[in-house]
């Protein structure tokens, strides 16, 4: 089982800036421990306690839902989260904002068993000098699209000194940029990660300067845009551009996955081709280069072709809290053929519909060609570039919950073979089912989970779950627990083990149309799967386990060694087996009992 978490797209500096732009627009609360993430803000490398600052606190869940909390450091620097979840399945980083601007701090991380972690932020002072700014490298990298190709740009920043570089809104009129660069002539759609455009990056057409901040250190800029209006040729889709790298970059390189065309610049080599996402990456590079560069990229005829996308398996997890459940989904799709599959608006890859009552929806995949946008008909349309072979899709949203519980109800756009449900067991609620069954339960590191499954679900077939809120349970000890455990299966031993002692040779024998034992063996095979699931969670002792599934094993087995005619032929003339006493409590004891049904023991040889 994965058990996958949802992808996330938020960084901290975008938790921090969108912290700033209003208390609406930030997320919910981390989730709820007994743990406590620590630390001090503590100036450079001189240690010195900064006091009053902002820290804020990112956590991202396993149903891929973003948390956010704030604090301040106190007059020794130190800060504190208390109450934060201590579980390895959520990832967490601090950061803090210092004199208005972002400073990431770093991730944390709770070691097994352990329920405190610590973090220090290292802030520094600021300065509007940009000459230890360098740009090392700048990396172009295509994707085809249906109508054109994107292309995204990253450049890895190295800012030498101690001192975060920045200038402030009101003396950039006066002040140098610390990075200047140039669009290529003609592009649209310019965009940055998250949508979020930082408050130091000013765009004038395709002439951008980019006023900070840059921290000590190495650190990426990223930004994409989309070439359109090629030139229509036997061999495809042409596009000729000039780029001018930027000014005093080290190492130029551009990325061409396969199936995205075939790509030509005067002066840049081809250096090899490496893996990447399950896909063949072709690299052009130069160090230095001259400024501009000319482009050529010719892309083959687009092969639109929903049909060659397959599902194979959906897996849905569901986490569920006082007021929503959690879902996670990940949909494994297979696309086949060869060469690259397109998704446009018009006919999409693939279309996930999504529950009405679904809010806080997220979606995102490893593959680094696809991209999603809301379905006309509902759900998420699934665009983009796709090369043949195996894929997953992340999709997480919540559903509302009542006092009663919750239903959901999944359909999907094409035929899935397995469906396969984990419900976090909490113990909030129960969840049921016509089309799933029950499947073995699963056991992680942190949490159990109740696993249901169906298979070959149609397109636009409808399948429900239930989840039914169950009462609070009251809380009791680990030994009383185990205690109430072993006394349920004790007496479910004896119940089964009584009637036959306590059965009359007077009475007159049962029906023959059922075979003799069965409903007794059936309830011993019942209890023998109900013992391995309360072992499974921790309901019952290694020990207790391995004395009970001992007794009944041994109780099926003399059951399955009885002879019908020597139990149930109820005729006088069958010989009276000896009377057995327990050698422990003198109890009465048939001979085909092995241990004593008033008080466990091993059963030895019959009563004088």
């Amino acid at each position: 089982m994965r058990l996958c978490r949802a992808l996330a797209f938020v960084s901290l500096g975008s938790a921090l800036a969108l912290g700033a732009q209003g208390q609406e627009q930030t997320p919910p609360d981390v989730p709820a421990g007994s743990a406590r993430i620590e630390g001090r803000v503590l100036q450079g490398d001189a240690n010195r306690a900064v006091p009053g600052v902002e820290v804020v606190l990112y956590a991202l869940s396993p149903d891929g839902m973003p948390g956010l909390r704030r604090t301040q450091s106190d007059a020794s620097g130190a800060y504190a989260f208390e109450n934060v979840s201590g579980t390895a399945d959520v990832a967490y980083l601090v950061g803090a904002r210092y004199q208005g601007i972002p400073v990431p701090g770093g991730r944390v991380a709770f070691a097994p068993g352990e329920q405190r972690a610590s973090a220090d932020i290292r802030v520094a002072d600021l300065t509007s000098d940009m000459r230890g700014v360098h740009v090392r490298e700048q990396t172009l990298r295509f994707y085809r699209e249906a109508d054109g190709v994107r292309i995204e740009e990253t450049l890895a920043i190295e800012l030498t000194g101690k001192e975060i570089a920045y200038v402030p809104a009101r003396d950039r009129a006066r002040r140098a940029p610390g990075l200047r660069a140039t669009l290529p002539a003609g592009v649209s759609d310019f965009r940055m990660p998250l949508g979020v455009i930082p408050e130091g990056l000013a765009r004038d057409g395709g002439a951008l300067r980019y006023y900070g901040p840059f921290y000590p250190g190495m650190q990426d800029l990223v930004w994409a845009y989309r070439l359109t209006g090629g030139e229509e040729t036997p061999a495809g889709l042409r596009f000729r551009f000039q780029f001018t790298p930027t000014p005093g970059v080290e190492r130029f390189a551009v990325l061409v996955p396969d199936g995205v065309g075939v790509f030509d610049a005067p002066g840049l080599a081809n250096s090899g081709a490496t893996e990447d996402g399950g896909r063949r990456v072709t690299h052009f590079g130069a160090a230095k280069p001259r400024s501009p560069l000319t482009f050529s990229l010719t892309t083959p005829p687009a092969r639109i072709d929903p049909s060659a996308i397959a599902v194979h398996e959906v897996e849905i997890v569901l986490h569920a809290d006082d007021a929503a459940i959690a879902v996670t989904e990940t949909h494994l799709l297979t696309a086949s053929g060869t060469g690259l599959l397109l998704g446009t608006p018009q006919s999409p890859l693939l279309r996930v519909p999504i529950p009405a009552s679904a809010t806080d929806v997220r979606f995102g995949s490893e593959a680094p060609g696809l991209e999603f946008s809301p379905h006309p008909e509902g759900g998420v349309a699934v665009l983009g570039s796709l090369s043949p072979g195996e894929v997953p899709v992340q999709i997480a949203y919540r559903v509302p919950v009542s006092e009663r519980g919750a239903e959901l109800t999944r359909s999907f756009g094409v035929r899935v073979p397995l469906l396969r449900v984990f419900v976090a067991d909490t113990g909030r609620v129960a969840p049921s089912s016509l089309r799933l069954h029950r499947a073995r339960p699963v056991k992680t590191e942190d949490l159990n989970y109740l696993a249901l499954e169906a298979f070959d679900i149609d397109a636009g077939e409808r399948v429900a779950l239930s989840l039914d809120a169950l009462p609070p349970r009251h809380a009791a000890s680990p030994n009383v627990a185990r205690a109430a455990a072993l006394l349920a299966a004790l007496g479910l031993v004896a119940w089964l083990v009584l009637p036959a002692i306590a059965t009359d040779e007077s009475t007159p024998a049962p029906a023959a149309s059922a075979e003799p034992g069965r409903n007794e063996r059936e309830a011993i095979y019942d209890a023998l799967h109900d013992l391995e699931h309360d072992f499974e969670t921790d309901k019952v002792s290694a020990e207790d386990h391995g004395r009970l599934r001992e007794e009944l094993r041994a109780r099926a087995a003399a059951l399955l060694g009885t002879a019908p005619s020597e139990r149930d032929s109820g005729t006088a003339s069958a010989p009276r087996a000896p009377e057995l006493a327990c050698p422990a409590c003198s109890a009465a004891a048939a001979p085909e009992h092995r241990f004593c049904a008033r008080c466990g023991a091993a059963l030895g040889a019959p009563a004088a």
